[in-house]
């Protein structure tokens, strides 16, 4: 009787936790707006513009004052380049991960990772894919959709070759997504790669052909404002059959 009225009270305790602290979390957002003006022909103008705020709040004197009574608000923001990478598996079932934007050509976000990853079957079998970047101190969120393509091995060469030497060895390592007994198996085969490259340059250690790069080639997306009240601005950019951007205001 005692210990089902200990545990009854737990729950009580962790339900009424939970409420308090779901429930009554806000945040009235009022760091910045998308008025209605005219927006420029590609959505990329944006994107380049935003990713920069990210990566740079500090660019301006104003911003850095900005930035700095932010931080000590909401915190800083680590990892801009972060994004939340979602596909599908063959059934339909969705499957979300982060990973890191590392460059943009022109219409197209570029990431790495292994290709034999279950993110790299899921893009394999269907490449059309969603990805959502989140900047909490700016309280922006970019949502994009496109579909993906494999870099060229030179492309994936050069920026294997720019990578610190624990991450080369552990691209060699790593067998994505595949389960292991435990991490001392893991840092076993690390340990094993190190001896293997020990007298190799870091430029000099080959990239693994299971690793690379893939190319989302944007066909939506869009631009989210937090504002006071909910009334959130969200302008979103969709390509027409000749390969135009379009673009209007959506309700929040």
């Amino acid at each position: 009787m005692m210990m089902w009225l200990i545990l009854n009270l737990g729950e009580q305790k962790t339900n009424g936790f939970n409420k308090m602290r779901l429930d009554n979390l806000r945040e009235d957002y009022t760091q910045g707006e998308l008025g209605d003006v005219y927006y420029p022909k590609t959505p990329m103008v944006i994107f380049n513009e935003w990713m920069e705020d990210a990566i740079n709040p500090n660019k301006s004197l104003i911003g850095k004052l900005k930035n700095w009574i932010i931080s000590k608000v909401v915190g800083t923001l680590i990892e801009p380049n972060a994004m939340t990478l979602s596909t599908v598996d063959e059934y339909g079932n969705p499957n979300s991960r982060t990973v890191l934007l590392k460059g943009i050509d022109g219409e197209t976000i570029q990431f790495f990772t292994n290709y034999d990853s279950k993110k790299g079957q899921e893009i394999k079998n269907n490449n059309n894919v969603s990805c959502v970047f989140w900047w909490p101190p700016l309280q922006r969120q970019v949502i994009i959709r496109g579909e993906v393509t494999q870099l060229s091995d030179k492309v994936n060469d050069n920026y294997y070759n720019s990578r610190p030497r624990k991450s080369q060895i552990g691209a060699h390592v790593s067998k994505q997504s595949t389960e292991i007994e435990s991490r001392k198996e893991l840092e076993s085969r690390y340990f094993e790669k190190l001896g293997e490259f020990h007298n190799v340059k870091t430029k000099d250690i080959p990239r693994p052909e299971h690793w690379g790069g893939y190319g989302i080639d944007i066909n939506s997306i869009e631009f989210w404002q937090g504002r006071s009240g909910r009334l959130h601005d969200r302008i979103r950019y969709n390509k027409n059959e000749n390969g135009e951007w379009e673009w209007k205001r959506v309700s929040p």
